[in-house]
């Protein structure tokens, strides 16, 4: 059986400087304070304080004469005897709602990290609507960096009860700023928010002044018309908030305008970044499985399946926030559009040519399917068009050169296609180009050797993409390539790719060669200012096929059901 030896020796280290400190031996330091006298070991003070530390090795007085005093302001007896406790006799249970300030604040003080730890832990078991502000007020006051953030997220959970209990009204103008621009506010409504800032700005007169940059943080498009009348009213009664009224007026006014309509749908905290993937790889098929994975919680969801197997060679992309499906290998062609603000997949008409292993990407209110390949045509040079607001299909034009497994992005208007492979599966070099308003396509240039099989996305208005050999290439709007950099050791085809804050995201893949891992389940991120290449801690779920990979907005309420 084997042991814990590691886990063992420290209890054993511990017990022994428990009883040496109880019966007072080896102790060669004394600490006084308020009165009394606690007999210590340096060496112990030193590990488990960086505040003792220094001191001894400093040279100081008390580093020679072994005589501390701590300032009984700051520390009293009876605190620094609780300290002692936990510290040399492993007692946590001298945390308590009576001291936990107390200890914590001179935790802080004697640089006791595991100390400040459980307090921190003790404040965050307690942790409630009722008691959320006062803690975090303690912590900003104390700098406890890690029950601030713990302590914050919980408001942001919970902003609608928290900002309903008294405590809230004695918050700071400064955390209630920083949580009001906040996107994670998790809130049925933005009529919520609203109210909460009328709620504080009323406890006080002395805060009228805050009142315009508070309300220039409420989302005022998505208040109800109720609300918004009723913040008017506010304003009106009190002179010094007449300087909002601009504000509240100017929002009524635009939603007219734009047809917002009563405003009391979701607003944009509601939502999160969420990274959509398509299908899930088994031997046989592809399962019609629908999962996104939350940059904010680092978690995989399982959304709404597809009503079909996808097959293989479909292309994937958004219009609208929405995103659409389209192929046709082995089954007849289809298009689905997932619609994101209900969490559900449609049929809509199915597309005019059968393809597989095309690009399709949106402008505006249209899908434009590009090239791929059937059994029947070989490599298709054929674009077609698909309106989403009529849900019509129709004939656009054609590629310079037919080709499949390509790649590509939109620019502005113009739409950009990466290599592939022709007739009789001649791997290609050429970089082509759609102009959509002159409906004209060319070969703007090429790349020094054929490109197949590539990913692409557009950032900052240039194109990336990644190859299977893990070149990282950047195409300018003149079809200029530049080097970007090179992703090591990677031998991969149906990978996806995404961006997130600045950063390239490359997922998953599958590799040819036997000797292998066969398929990968790694997110690789790419800084895009530093070139900097890391291996994300998380994980893709098993079997997903990367390659079908978009990036939408998402309601929080979707989110409810982890990947399996």
């Amino acid at each position: 059986m084997s042991r814990d030896w590691e886990g063992r020796i420290a209890v054993s280290v511990l017990d022994g400087f428990g009883k040496y400190f109880s019966s007072g031996t080896f102790t060669d330091t004394q600490i006084h304070v308020e009165g009394e006298v606690f007999h210590c070991h340096k060496v112990f003070l030193c590990a488990i304080s960086d505040y003792f530390r220094a001191m001894f090795l400093s040279g100081m007085r008390e580093s020679l004469d072994g005589r501390v005093s701590i300032d009984d302001k700051l520390i009293s007896g009876s605190l620094f005897r609780d300290i002692l406790s936990f510290y040399y006799n492993g007692k946590d249970s001298v945390v308590t709602a009576e001291n936990a300030e107390d200890l914590l604040r001179a935790a802080s003080i004697l640089q006791m990290n595991c100390l400040i730890e459980k307090c921190e832990d003790f404040y965050l078991a307690q942790l409630t609507s009722e008691n959320a502000w006062e803690i975090l007020k303690l912590a900003k006051c104390l700098n406890s960096q890690m029950l601030y953030k713990k302590t914050r997220e919980f408001i942001t959970s919970n902003y609608e009860s928290v900002s309903k209990e008294a405590e809230f009204l004695a918050s700071d103008f400064d955390d209630l700023s920083d949580l009001l621009i906040s996107d994670d506010l998790r809130i049925q409504n933005e009529d919520v928010v609203c109210e909460s800032v009328i709620r504080w700005l009323g406890h006080s007169e002395d805060r009228y002044s805050y009142a315009k940059i508070l309300f220039g943080s409420v989302r005022l498009k998505f208040v109800s018309n109720e609300f918004l009348k009723m913040t008017k009213t506010f304003c009106e009664e009190n002179s010094e908030l007449n300087e909002c009224i601009p504000l509240i007026c100017n929002s009524i006014e635009q939603r007219s305008k734009f047809h917002f309509g009563d405003g009391t749908g979701p607003s944009p905290r509601n939502f999160e970044e969420i990274l959509i993937t398509i299908g899930v790889k088994v031997s046989s098929c592809v399962l019609p499985r629908v999962n996104g994975y939350s940059f904010q919680q680092k978690t995989w969801f399982a959304l709404e399946s597809l009503p079909l197997d996808p097959g293989v060679g479909f292309a994937v992309c958004t219009c609208n926030n929405d995103v659409f499906i389209s192929g046709g290998s082995g089954r007849k062609s289809y298009l689905l559009q997932y619609i994101s603000d209900a969490n559900v997949w449609r049929s809509c008409p199915d597309m005019v040519k059968r393809r597989s292993y095309h690009a399709m990407v949106s402008i505006k209110d249209n899908l434009y399917v590009i090239g791929g390949c059937n059994r029947n045509n070989g490599a298709l040079e054929s674009i077609d068009t698909y309106n989403t607001i009529d849900h019509t299909w129709s004939d656009f034009g054609d590629l310079q050169l037919g080709v499949y497994s390509i790649s590509s992005t939109v620019l502005k208007d113009q739409i950009f296609i990466f290599g592939g492979r022709g007739q009789s599966s001649r791997m290609c070099h050429e970089i082509q180009m759609i102009d959509v308003n002159l409906r004209t396509s060319s070969i703007i240039s090429a790349f020094s050797s054929p490109v197949t099989e590539s990913r692409a996305l557009s950032i900052n208005d240039d194109s990336l993409v990644v190859l299977t050999n893990g070149s990282v290439l950047k195409v300018l709007e003149d079809g200029a390539v530049c080097p970007v950099a090179t992703i090591p050791n990677f031998d991969r085809y149906n990978f996806g790719v995404s961006s997130h804050q600045n950063s390239l995201i490359i997922l998953g893949g599958e590799t040819r060669y036997p000797s292998d891992t066969g398929t990968y389940d790694d997110l690789i991120i790419m800084n895009l200012t530093n070139g900097q290449i890391e291996i994300m801690p998380d994980k893709l779920y098993p079997g997903a096929c990367a390659f079908g990979c978009i990036k939408i907005l998402m309601k929080r309420a979707f989110l409810a059901s982890p990947s399996s």
